[in-house]
């Protein structure tokens, strides 16, 4: 998954670039529970090349989670820097 950059700001500190964003995963299971990951850190710090490819692709992010029993997924992203928060839920079907 790649978080779009649009709305992030990026801090610069002499020819590096980072951001400061917060995620949580918010899994709704099949059989009705929620469940919420711890909140995680992501704070990566890039060159300018590296940046500017990132402001074209986005900032990349894997996680690897359990998937018996889900239905979906939520994702919830919050920039320390910007003060932008937003979401998006994905529809989880285990293939056969």
């Amino acid at each position: 998954m790649r978080i779009g950059t649009a709305d992030v700001a990026l801090a610069r500190q002499g020819a590096r670039q980072s951001a400061q964003l917060r995620l949580v995963l918010s899994i709704q299971m099949s059989d009705g529970r929620s469940v919420l990951s711890p909140v995680l850190r992501i704070e990566p710090g890039w060159g300018e090349e590296q940046a500017a490819g990132v402001l074209r692709e986005g900032i990349p992010f894997d996680q690897e989670i359990a998937t018996a029993g889900i239905q979906r997924i939520r994702v919830a992203v919050y920039d320390r820097g910007s003060g932008v928060g937003g979401s998006l839920t994905l529809p989880f079907q285990r293939q056969p």
